[in-house]
């Protein structure tokens, strides 16, 4: 992926926040409702995952490969992928949203792993939004005030 590709979000909640959680596993769901409502108000069809994390070997090698509650999807494909880091006075969330998926030099580094499809996999395992950045980070904005 190359700059741009991308757009990065952080959002910090201090533990005495309304949205903190404990549970880390639900900790992100308000997160992905958000983004999934900024998104559909800007015709992007997409779903929150609210399940368990779900893990894979490819999922050590390339974020996008799993599935962890809160983030959002096409068709079974991440477009926005969370991660928290969590300490003593709140949670960091980061947020990337696919702007463009072009995962070519994640293939070529890993093609020599003893993961059967490797590229197949790593290319289907996220796609990208029909926005910019601009657009989905207004929408994100919006969203998180009325939240």
């Amino acid at each position: 992926m190359s700059p741009g590709d991308l757009l990065w979000v952080d959002v910090f909640i201090p533990k005495k926040s309304r949205l903190w959680h404990d549970d880390i596993k639900q900790a992100a769901l308000w997160l992905g409702e958000i983004w999934v409502a900024a998104l559909r108000s800007i015709s992007i069809d997409c779903i929150m995952n609210t399940q368990s994390l779900l893990r894979s070997p490819l999922t050590d090698l390339v974020c996008f490969a799993g599935k962890a509650p809160g983030e959002v999807f096409i068709n079974d494909q991440k477009i926005i992928g969370i991660s928290q880091r969590r300490s003593n006075k709140g949670t960091r969330y980061q947020c990337a949203l696919a702007l463009k998926w072009n995962p070519a030099h994640l293939i070529n580094v890993f093609l020599n792993t003893q993961i059967e499809n490797v590229s197949e996999k790593i290319q289907s395992c996220g796609t990208e939004v029909s926005c910019t950045g601009d657009e989905a980070l207004q929408a994100f904005l919006e969203q998180l005030t009325t939240h």
